[in-house]
């Protein structure tokens, strides 16, 4: 009987440490961060989970635009696959292409089309260096693309957005989880308006404060989740994966 418990508990033991094991890839707290300055976290993705929330009432559904996303990237390896930075009910997301399509910034309407800036973010990759992106988007004109603050492209679009087909708001990846970057972010910000490169948060050293339109603005220095907006929008991000939403228990152990 005892040497039956004694074998039970070893195999519990090992459903545990396998559960940690695939549980240690969930999004960390990172020292590292833009501006360097003490008590300034970030958020480290390790190519396979995300974090976000149900946006059930639709509070980021502003497909009338117009739309801003802007955040700061440090690239640690490129997925070779399309990938998500902020997505919002696989409607709107901006994101990076696959190597087929030359791994280009990119700002997508599900559904409708992907609009390619132009710019090549491969080079970035594993430099070291913090980058900030941004995409605004204004209705019946098109996509300005910035990168470190600096216009990179600018591409004319009348399309919009489609009427969302889910309600996940997802940063890290897309809709729960799916395609996930392998990179550290902070500062990440939705605006309903097409800012100009002087409004967007590209100083590194020198954080913005939210404007009046900022919906959403996660600056990642708690180090667990839940994550919460200093934006309009108080949505809680938790960690998630392609299987769904993993507990803040999880989270905890295997920070």
């Amino acid at each position: 009987m005892k040497k039956s418990l004694c074998l039970f508990a070893c195999f519990a033991l090992l459903l545990v440490a396998g559960a940690g094991f695939s549980q240690e890839a969930e999004p960390v707290a990172c020292t590292d961060s833009p501006s360097g300055a003490a008590g300034d976290l970030s958020i480290q993705f390790k190519g396979t989970s995300s974090v976000g929330a149900a946006d059930p009432t639709g509070l980021l559904n502003i497909i009338q635009g117009p739309i801003t996303i802007e955040t700061w990237v440090k690239l640690n390896d490129y997925n070779d696959y399309w990938t998500g930075m902020v997505s919002w009910g696989f409607t709107y997301k901006m994101g990076i292409s696959d190597a087929g399509n030359g791994g280009q910034f990119i700002f997508t309407f599900f559904g409708i089309v992907d609009i390619f800036s132009g710019y090549d973010v491969r080079p970035l990759v594993g430099d070291g260096l913090w980058h900030h992106f941004a995409a605004a988007w204004e209705p019946g004109v098109g996509v300005n693309f910035f990168v470190d603050g600096a216009e990179v492209g600018s591409v004319a679009e009348t399309r919009s957005p489609r009427v969302p087909t889910s309600t996940n708001f997802t940063i890290g990846g897309e809709d729960v989880g799916k395609v996930p970057i392998t990179a550290c972010m902070d500062r990440v910000r939705i605006h309903n308006a097409a800012l100009t490169a002087a409004q967007l948060d590209s100083v590194a050293a020198s954080p913005k404060a939210p404007l009046a339109d900022t919906m959403v603005h996660y600056g990642f220095d708690e180090t667990h989740a839940p994550y919460i907006s200093a934006g309009s929008v108080h949505l809680a991000l938790f960690p998630q994966n392609a299987v769904g939403p993993s507990s803040t228990a999880q989270w905890d152990l295997f920070r």
